[in-house]
């Protein structure tokens, strides 16, 4: 077993730094610092924005991802070796790196820095807390364990307990592939493979530092001797959010699933088929020869946090007793709004809203949540994918992506993430692609009385009146790739209409849900796949008839942030569409951009966009020339367009339902 022992021997050094006199002593009530093997980290949202290490001549230098300066996901580490160099890039840089870390949507490590600092900045505290994110040394011994503990603290008079603890934030953290078992058996295996007196030495070491650091460091703590603390941890999960949201039971019901063989312990709603209790016993049981860990639950949220001054990480009165039951600080915050109200954020209303049809409808024809999404499991994606489609299309859209060589967005079949957006626009549109005569209202109804006929989109071999995930036959936009569906720029859906005098109007469809939260990041950049997105697309922006040209170049401007960075592209691909109609399969002569957007998703149509600080809508008319070549739909004006033509009873009855209109 590695014996590294945590400190680091250029504490002096580092307090000369502007690292830490224009940085982390100006801003202690946001930033802290956490002390490793000879180097430290200063975490704000709990991320890590500067890796600090010595080197020789009495300099240190410093380590930051690029992403906090610049926005763009997967970027280079950045090394200054200087003073300078770490005043410019990060002590003037702070409320950019503070910007970019905020955007990051991770509450749990959020409210990690909040229990973190306000913690220790209250002298009333039982706890200090010394290090957050420990993990094992590699360990040849026991290579099978991989432990990661979320905060250590440690109580400020003897005799010195250490309390270890794993933070979860809200139902989604505890349901599904979240890891309750493998928590248990960390701290099971971290006593069991005796690494609590290593542990004990490297406590020590920190507060060591801390003390010369921290100028909250509490003076009990000053003189503390190894045999001053206890010979065995003590373990905790706290969970934030403790709130129960509509219909859907609250973590601790969901935790009590996980941990116990009778479902009535915390009134849960179901049993895992392998439970905490099935392995280790009552872990809630002091008495448990294996393993006792102490659980706290607390209906605060990150948003309560940030209003407190200060708090007691573990004996705070805003966690209920083990067994008992509190409400809320805040009963609003437990009782979510009706499916229909169109204020808060739209994404949660939604997920809310379907999982209740899941749980009492069949409208998922019995389909069960706990399927796989991002190599985890979780309740709002289906075991059984092709129940999130419309029971009648099922075979025919299956087979219609076979056939045409489409990819499914994410790669695996039939998304089975309850809020696909790609799912919404086929179980909108397939039904219908190759009935003629309503694809022609609907095109009207787009374009105008203009529209004459359909005609059927070529693409396809069996050349239905509506296309899905279509691309061009070759790369016009400096992508490398075609491949419908996956990494190019496609369209959801495509119309070819006849216009009055014979005209063809090619009409892409872009398709939204619940998007929305995630975007407003800047994906342009100097280097990597920023650099190489204005080389793709700068020249085909300048020569296009359609877009704002702008003389100063592209770096930093709205066309690089979503959702205007797909509609940009989509444009240039209807641009270079009809400029080679005589050797692409689709011909037309000119586009009609549609956005498919229920305008009750406030949060992408109402935001204030990076750069224009306008609206989705006003922020894209200020970038294109021709006003009527884009419009955005309500995707409920379709399903009545449906309805009207009396020949799809039950597929309405089924988007009304699934969809809430």
């Amino acid at each position: 077993m590695k014996k590294s022992i945590r400190g680091i021997s250029f504490v002096e050094k580092f307090k000369e730094s502007c690292l830490y006199k224009d940085l982390y002593l100006q801003h202690r009530d946001e930033l802290f610092i956490a002390v490793r093997n000879e180097y430290l980290n200063i975490y704000y949202n709990n991320d890590n924005v500067a890796k600090v290490k010595y080197i020789q001549n009495g300099m240190i230098k410093c380590e930051i991802s690029s992403y906090y300066l610049t926005g763009i996901s997967k970027s280079q580490m950045l090394t200054l070796y200087s003073e300078d160099e770490i005043r410019k890039q990060i002590v003037d840089q702070y409320e950019t790196i503070k910007t970019n870390s905020d955007k990051r949507n991770k509450d749990e490590k959020k409210s990690q820095t909040q229990l973190f600092i306000k913690n220790n900045r209250n002298k009333k505290s039982e706890w200090y807390c010394t290090d957050v994110e420990w993990q094992n040394p590699k360990d040849k011994e026991h290579p099978d364990y991989n432990a990661r503990f979320d905060i250590v603290a440690i109580s400020r008079k003897a005799p010195y307990r250490i309390a270890i603890i794993e933070l979860k934030y809200g139902r989604e953290s505890v349901s599904g592939d979240s890891g309750i078992m493998k928590h248990v058996s960390d701290f099971y295996k971290f006593g069991k493979y005796g690494y609590f007196e290593r542990f004990k030495l490297e406590t020590k070491a920190i507060l060591r530092n801390l003390r010369e650091l921290d100028p909250d460091f509490p003076d009990e703590l000053r003189q503390i001797r190894i045999d001053d603390i206890v010979h065995r941890p003590s373990f905790y999960f706290i969970v934030l959010d403790n709130n129960k949201y509509g219909d859907q039971c609250t973590p601790k019901q969901t935790v009590g699933g996980y941990l116990f063989n009778d479902a009535n312990r915390w009134d849960s709603p179901r049993v895992s088929c392998k439970t905490v209790e099935s392995v280790f016993g009552d872990v809630t049981d002091p008495n448990n020869g294996k393993i006792y860990i102490k659980f706290l639950f607390s209906p605060k949220t990150l948003e309560d946090l940030h209003a407190m001054q200060e708090l007691d990480i573990i004996n705070e009165k805003m966690y209920e007793l083990p067994n008992g039951l509190m409400p809320p600080s805040n009963p609003q915050k437990a009782i979510s709004l009706p499916p229909k109200s169109t204020s808060g954020n739209y994404k949660n209303k939604e997920l809310l809203r379907q999982l209740e049809l899941m749980r009492n409808t069949n409208v998922f024809y019995g389909a069960c949540g706990g399927g796989e999404f991002k190599n985890k499991t979780w309740e709002f994606c289906l075991l059984d994918s092709r129940k999130n489609l419309f029971e009648d299309i099922v075979d025919d859209c299956a087979n219609y992506f076979q056939n045409e060589n489409i990819v499914f967005w994410g790669s695996n079949g039939i998304p089975n993430h309850i809020l696909s957006s790609q799912v919404a626009c086929l179980n909108h549109l397939f039904a219908i692609r190759n009935d003629r005569d309503l694809v022609l209202k609907l095109a009207q109804m787009l374009v105008g009385h203009e529209v004459e006929d359909v005609e059927p989109v070529e693409c396809d071999k069996s050349c239905p009146y509506i296309a899905f995930e279509v691309t061009s036959s070759k790369d016009y936009l400096n992508e490398k790739y075609v491949k419908r569906g996956a990494n190019c720029t496609s369209v959801d859906a495509v119309i070819i209409a006849r216009m009055n005098g014979g005209r063809k109007m090619l009409i892409p469809i872009e398709w939204k849900y619940t998007e929305g939260k995630d975007y407003n990041i800047d994906l342009s950049g100097t280097e990597g796949s920023g650099k190489e997105r204005l080389r793709r697309y700068t020249d085909l922006i300048n020569a296009s008839d359609q877009l704002q040209s702008m003389p100063k170049g592209y770096l930093n401007t709205v066309y690089f942030v979503e959702p205007f960075y797909q509609l940009m592209r989509q444009t240039l691909w209807a641009e270079q569409i009809i400029a080679h109609k005589s050797v692409e399969p689709i011909k037309a002569d000119d586009f009609v951009h549609v956005h498919v957007i229920p305008k009750e998703n406030e949060t992408l149509l109402h935001r204030r966009y990076r750069y224009s600080e306008m609206g989705l809508e006003e922020t894209w008319r200020n970038l294109i020339l021709d006003q009527s070549k884009y419009k955005w739909i309500e995707p409920k004006i379709i399903v009545k367009l449906i309805d009207e033509s009396g020949r799809y009873a039950k597929l309405v009855q089924y988007l009304n339902l699934r969809y809430g209109y």
